[in-house]
């Protein structure tokens, strides 16, 4: 599949957190295939070291909701209240890619 390039996503800086590897990679080349900046974290509590302290400004940051430690609501609460950047939960990714008939095989809940 040839992604659409274009030089508004090259300057989008999105952070995405997610403790589970395969989804952090499978999110993050997409993302980049389409020239977006990414950084990936594996636990919300770093997503928030990140960005208080790497000194780097993020546009976007994309989270899965269930995390160990902190889940995406409070790292939401987070975010809005020290940096205003807006969040998309990792399941609307996966749901675009479902509805545009790109399809993963992902491990079960609880596995």
């Amino acid at each position: 599949m040839e992604v659409q390039n274009s030089e508004f996503f090259e300057q989008i800086r999105t952070l995405v957190v997610d403790d589970d590897g395969n989804c952090l990679l499978i999110i993050a080349t997409l993302l980049k295939q389409s020239k977006f900046e990414v950084t990936i974290v594996k636990s919300a509590k770093y997503a928030l070291s990140v960005l208080r302290s790497s000194g780097l400004s993020f546009d976007l940051v994309i989270t899965k909701v269930h995390m160990p430690e902190m889940n995406d609501f409070q790292l939401q609460q987070e975010i809005a209240k020290d940096f205003g950047i807006p969040i998309v939960c990792e399941f609307i990714i996966f749901y675009i890619l479902h509805k545009t008939r790109i399809s993963f095989l992902f491990k079960t809940f609880g596995s």
